[in-house]
């Protein structure tokens, strides 16, 4: 292994990297000495450039609101100077200048090679999103993030970094999601962001995660949503093991009642997995992450088209194969989240993401009672059909699922059985409104409910 490679590789920021992707970023770099007491970087300048020390160290003096030097701050080996040029080119804040004992050699790393080859290699970027996670809560200029500032880290899942944020008009509390750079340097995922954004702001639904707003900044996007108190589906079964039959029909149910609405606004998730569903302590499941999800690194395989969306394990064999896909692949993917709820198992137990795809395009469905012998009839029915190889074999859309459910419970004796009769009269340029409020209204009551709901025919239709 090339030294600069290994050295590289033992800095925090860098050390996600593969030795591949290190190389890389080796290769684009200028390997500069300076003399003690030599001037690196000077206050004013233009930034086009990131360095990293490999050798030696520098002196950044930290001056007060009044130009006073407050504090000289001194940098040795392994640590990164001047990446604000990377995040967003703008002038340097101050000096930086070799210590006096030795010289200094550092990788010079220009921000206009760093961009092509982040462009082209995309996952290489979330180098910059540990640098920039690091800065951001150290500078209070740094903290503000369009209208809203940055209070502490809450967490950090697979693509992307979680805030405690402020809208500091609104003195609303919010969850500010950064989204990993290799992201924003994914040019299909760029196109595809920026056309849903708004409409995600616009989704309106007791089991979706409320969008409050989007914003730009420091080479990435922040997603600003609502602050949730509770787990996701998967520290839940992490803490508990499998969930109930009650409570794996409650969180499907749920869930199927957010993506029918999803669906309905023509927004597929295409990301569906126990760490994107949220139990709030209310008992109330929350959908996350609508648009903003993005496939982890796959190895390349003959069977594997380039470009698919979601994560391995449960994304739908025709998104994997490469071919048109529709609402369906949320259902596959939902239905493998009730496999692993009501086994704690992983459905596709294979030693790395290219095996579980392939075990994934050869697997005709998935079937819980060969580990759950117990398993009711719905929802052993449910995961069989949502999880078909083939698309037409599954749920048409979410609807029938809520129907599936709602069909399959139990109702009580006609001596218990209420009934109630609800008479309409409405003019005819109100008929499309009502028949819209109807229909919501039928979904929350079958999903929430046993109720059974009967509607009848517009008496002065033809």
């Amino acid at each position: 292994m090339n030294k600069d490679v290994e050295i590289l590789l033992k800095i925090p920021a860098f050390s996600t990297l593969s030795e591949e992707e290190a190389q890389r970023l080796v290769e684009k770099a200028n390997r500069r000495s300076f003399a003690p007491n030599e001037a690196v970087l000077r206050k004013g300048e233009d930034g086009d450039a990131m360095y990293v020390i490999m050798e030696g160290a520098v002196l950044i003096p930290i001056l007060d609101a009044d130009g006073a030097v407050r504090f000289t701050a001194r940098l040795e080996a392994g640590n990164v100077f001047g990446e604000m040029a990377l995040l967003t080119g703008e002038k340097r804040s101050a000096d930086v200048i070799v210590a006096g004992d030795s010289k200094c050699v550092c990788l010079e790393m220009k921000k206009q090679e760093v961009d092509l080859l982040l462009r082209q290699h995309p996952a290489t970027a979330r180098f910059l999103t540990e640098i920039l996670s690091k800065r951001l809560l150290e500078s209070e200029k740094m903290r503000q993030v369009g209208k809203y500032t940055l209070v502490s880290r809450l967490g950090r899942g697979g693509t992307a970094i979680v805030f405690n944020g402020q809208h500091q008009t609104l003195d609303r509390q919010v969850a500010v999601k950064m989204l990993d750079h290799s992201l924003s340097y994914n040019l299909s995922f760029v196109k595809r962001f920026q056309a849903e954004a708004q409409l995600i702001a616009y989704l309106s639904h007791e089991n979706i995660v409320q969008v409050y707003d989007a914003e730009e900044a420091y080479g990435t996007y922040f997603i600003v949503m609502e602050k949730l108190q509770g787990q996701n589906l998967g520290e839940h079964i992490q803490l508990k093991g499998k969930t109930s039959f009650d409570e794996a029909r409650e969180i499907l149910v749920q869930t199927a009642s957010a993506l029918q609405y999803a669906h309905e606004h023509k927004v597929v998730h295409r990301d569906i997995k126990p760490a994107n569903i949220f139990l709030e302590n209310t008992g109330r499941v929350k959908l996350m992450d609508f648009g903003i999800a993005q496939a982890p690194r796959v190895e390349k395989d003959a069977d594997i088209s380039d470009g698919f969306m979601g994560t391995p394990g449960y994304v739908a064999p025709e998104q994997i194969a490469g071919k048109p896909f529709d609402q369906r692949v949320d259902i596959y993917a939902l239905g493998v989240v009730a496999f692993i709820m009501l086994t704690a198992k992983k459905p596709f137990p294979a030693p790395n993401s290219t095996k579980v795809l392939q075990m994934q395009l050869h697997t005709p469905s998935l079937d819980i009672t060969r580990v759950v012998e117990n398993a009711p009839d719905d929802l052993a029915a449910f995961v069989r059909r949502a999880t078909a190889n083939d698309p037409e074999q599954r749920f048409p859309d979410c609807s029938a699922v809520l129907q599936h459910f709602a069909h399959h419970r139990s109702v009580r004796g006609l001596s218990e059985v209420r009934a109630q009769t609800l008479t309409l009269l409405y003019t005819p340029e109100d008929a499309d409104a009502i028949q819209k409020i109807l229909h919501e209204a039928c979904q929350k009551l079958t999903a929430k409910t046993h109720a059974r709901v009967f509607l009848s025919a517009d008496m002065n239709k033809s």
